[in-house]
């Protein structure tokens, strides 16, 4: 799920001119922007209406630029919802499924706010510390690495410290190779660790998995009913769930992907393996919550008051959007990803407790923020506490290759909005975005899109076979070379058909003109297949031996 992605080097970002008539009815500004120095101040010149229609506005251009069948933006402002808005369909090339205040969308990674706020919850009530040893909540933690499991906190995999390096361990997850995140977390007694402890920040969501299981042992609940209870129903987030089967349908969105000009979908939640997160987009603590632009709006209420109505020491919430661990970005990455006016002398980007970003890092403001991503979901966020100002961004599509400023247009999107409410004049928007885009230009270059996903080609090659040899010399049990808690994967025929099975799915592998490459097509993920040798393949990123 993606918060701040394997690809974070390849950066990408949208660009878009707010229409003249807005800009126009805004009149005239003195306020300069200095990108040097972005300790700055401005007094509001702009009306609610006035930024509540800019907004609108450019959000309906972007949609425009980039084909994003539906989007949901959620405003708030000194504890007001100002904005609860619905764009475009829930379903691409239907116009009777529009987007609502209330349509329900994956939120990814933005559910590690929930997992935090509910540890929150609990080091409030004195049950826990952010500093308690992982191993003090759950005794039966057994890892690989004796003094990381002996040492390793709750702080510590709130904020992205530990053993476990970046997206580590997610393949195994994602095709649900164990039957629960309890049977999971206690695989890890076999998870070949290779990061020493504590050497700094690397983005794991096997640690949120870990820190399910400590609200789990600590409430004698599941995760997700502890966090309903203790933070959707005080909060009248009433849509919100925490898997896809418990949404309500008429709610929820499809799913896409899209290239260029170019759409792939929709794609049902429940039913699409091409949009699964988990095997039918099930419960993982990292990412599987469902929410909307109204509910989310209560969420930013809750976090731009400090907590207060769930968390009663200001002190507990304060830890949460404290920059704890070093995020090793350069200012023109920052810059690029949305993050206009770092100036990173003398100011550090640090991850919170259940946050991507603490710190004066937009701006030059106080600022947090928690992005997320699933297969075809996205969503961003921007809090600026000082201002009383909460921007969430929920789009129901994901940009595959193609025009290299897609991948980042969500984070360019939110970073513009925000602006309009913190009274940037436009001319100062637009040239921050423009610098973003120039970066990008510099860095990164467009691909093709995928013709299988896009245009309907093949994955295997018409005419090609699986020769009887190769399937003798590949049938058999396999694991991991380097890492058991991958789990087994186990090729076989049936019939004529060269099968692999692997987590829950098994699928028929499919002939190239490579006879040393063949094809595991699960909609998700067309993953190819390396042969290595008798018994030996490379397969999502690893090679597997036949035991």
């Amino acid at each position: 799920m993606r918060s701040i992605s394997s690809t974070v080097l390849t950066l990408v970002a949208a660009y878009c001119l707010v229409s003249v008539d807005i800009v126009n009815a805004l009149g005239t500004s003195t306020f300069t922007l200095d990108a040097t120095n972005p300790s700055f101040e401005w007094q509001e010149s702009r009306t609610l209406d006035e930024k509540k229609a800019m907004a609108i506005a450019f959000v309906e251009q972007q949609m425009e630029k980039y084909p994003i069948p539906g989007m949901a933006l959620s405003v708030v402002y000194q504890n007001e919802t100002v904005l609860a808005h619905g764009f475009g369909t829930k379903e691409f090339g239907k116009t009777d499924t529009p987007v609502t205040a209330d349509t329900l969308f994956q939120i990814g990674s933005f559910s590690k706010s929930f997992i935090g706020l509910a540890i929150g919850t609990l080091v409030d009530q004195g049950k826990m510390e952010w500093n308690d040893p992982v191993k003090r909540h759950l005794p039966w933690l057994t890892l690989v690495d004796k003094y990381a499991e002996r040492y390793t906190t709750l702080a510590d995999l709130l904020s992205m410290n530990s053993v476990f390096g970046a997206y580590e361990g997610d393949v195994a997850w994602m095709m649900g190779v164990y039957s629960s995140e309890r049977a999971l977390v206690e695989h890890l007694d076999v998870f070949n660790t290779t990061r020493s402890f504590r050497a700094g920040w690397a983005y794991s969501n096997i640690g949120y998995s870990i820190l399910g299981q400590v609200i789990e042992a600590a409430t004698n609940q599941t995760w997700h009913d502890y966090v309903h209870d203790a933070i959707l129903a005080p909060l009248g987030m009433k849509h919100t769930v925490a898997q896809a089967m418990d949404a309500t349908p008429e709610l929820l969105s499809s799913g896409h992907f899209y290239c260029n000009k170019k759409v792939a979908g929709p794609y049902d939640l429940f039913n699409d393996r091409d949009v699964a997160l988990v095997p039918q987009n099930g419960l993982i603590a990292a990412g599987s919550i469902i929410s909307s632009a109204t509910d989310i709006a209560e969420f930013s209420k809750l976090l731009l008051r400090h907590g207060q109505g769930i968390i009663k020491n200001r002190d507990v919430f304060a830890a949460m959007i404290t920059g704890h661990q070093i995020v090793p970005l350069s200012g023109p990455t920052m810059e690029r990803f949305g993050y206009y006016g770092y100036e990173p002398s003398g100011r550090a980007v640090g991850s919170g407790y259940g946050f991507d970003f603490a710190g004066k890092i937009a701006f030059g403001l106080d600022y947090f923020s928690k992005n997320g991503g699933t297969v075809a979901f996205l969503t961003e966020s921007a809090y600026v506490p000082s201002h009383e100002l909460g921007v969430v961004l929920l789009s129901n599509a994901s940009p595959q290759d193609g025009d290299v400023l897609s991948k980042t247009a969500m984070a360019q999107i939110r970073s513009y909005i925000l602006g309009i409410f913190l009274d940037i004049p436009v001319a100062e928007l637009d040239a921050w975005h423009q610098k973003a885009i120039d970066g990008i230009h510099a860095t990164g270059s467009s691909t093709p899109c995928d013709a299988h996903r896009f245009d309907g080609e093949s994955w295997g090659t018409p005419g090609a076979v699986i020769s009887n040899a190769t399937k003798q010399a590949l049938v058999g049990t396999y694991q991991s070379t380097t890492n058991a808690f991958l789990g087994p994967a186990k090729i076989f025929t049936q019939g004529n058909d060269l099968m692999l099975e692997y987590g829950v799915y098994t699928v028929a592998l499919l002939a190239t003109s490579d006879p040393k490459t063949l094809i595991w097509n699960i909609g998700m993920a067309a993953a190819p297949l390396a042969v290595l040798g008798p018994g030996l393949v490379s397969h999502l990123g690893f090679d597997f031996v036949r035991q």
